[in-house]
């Protein structure tokens, strides 16, 4: 079996270390103190139980490290993938962390609040219940986290991907937001009026009854919709796909309509 510099103490003859690459040594069961060290990539490490606290260390990418049960609190850090460390319970306030990874982490039951967020991806951390209100972020995946019911209201949210949360019943009002992604979220009942978004695949949300009129979409996915009796008529809209909605008994007339799929509509007024 293949060792890793560490493992073979290869790294105490290499001066100014500030990159380390461990990747999948199964040897490995804990990261020496690198004073220097800026980037550390050890996924797949899957008998590492202890990380230290690096001072300069700007990038860490942990994911996949199963035995791993806590993260430290490294003063620069900026980056942090720990995706798939399924023995993570949580994650620690971090000041200087922009973006954050942690998707598949089913014993993570809370996420601090990160001040200096922008990038928040914990889906299917199946054990979470809510998301940190951060003012600063602007991309959030929580996508399978089927325990989640509520999403903060977070003023520069630009992506938001929700989708396959099946407690969730409601999404706010958010100004900035652009992108939304909530298929199969089966509790959700209504889309927010929200001016500025411009893509919505709401596809298989079976309570949906109506979408509304939202002045800046140009693409919507609302297909498997079973429940969706109506869709506002949307003047800039290029791209409409309302397949499989049953329920459909019309669907407005835009000019600007490009892309039009609506298949297995039996209720469909022609």
């Amino acid at each position: 079996m293949t060792m890793c510099i560490i493992c073979t103490e290869e790294y105490k003859t290499m001066k100014n270390l500030e990159e380390l690459d461990c990747e999948d040594c199964t040897n490995l069961t804990e990261i020496p103190l690198i004073p220097g060290l800026k980037k550390l990539y050890c996924f797949g490490c899957t008998s590492l139980t202890k990380i230290p606290v690096i001072p300069g260390l700007k990038e860490l990418n942990c994911s996949g490290c199963t035995s791993l049960t806590e993260i430290p609190i490294i003063p620069v850090l900026k980056k942090l993938n720990c995706t798939g460390c399924t023995s993570l319970t949580k994650i620690p306030v971090i000041p200087e962390l922009s973006k954050l990874y942690c998707f598949g982490c089913p014993s993570l039951t809370e996420i601090p609040l990160i001040p200096g967020l922008t990038e928040l991806y914990c889906a299917d951390c199946t054990s979470l219940t809510k998301v940190p209100n951060i003012e600063g972020l602007e991309d959030l995946n929580c996508s399978h986290c089927t325990r989640l019911t509520e999403i903060p209201l977070i003023p520069g949210l630009q992506y938001l991907d929700c989708s396959e949360c099946p407690s969730l019943r409601e999404i706010p009002v958010i100004p900035g937001l652009k992108t939304l992604y909530c298929t199969g979220c089966a509790s959700l009942t209504g889309i927010p009026l929200i001016p500025g978004l411009t893509k919505l695949n709401c596809a298989y949300c079976t309570s949906l009854t109506r979408i509304p009129l939202i002045p800046g979409l140009k693409k919507l996915y609302c297909f498997g919709c079973t429940s969706l009796t109506g869709i506002s008529h949307i003047p800039g809209l290029e791209l409409l796909n309302c397949s499989n909605c049953t329920s459909l008994t019309e669907i407005p007339l835009i000019s600007g309509l490009r892309h039009l799929t609506l298949e297995n509509c039996p209720m469909l007024k022609v």
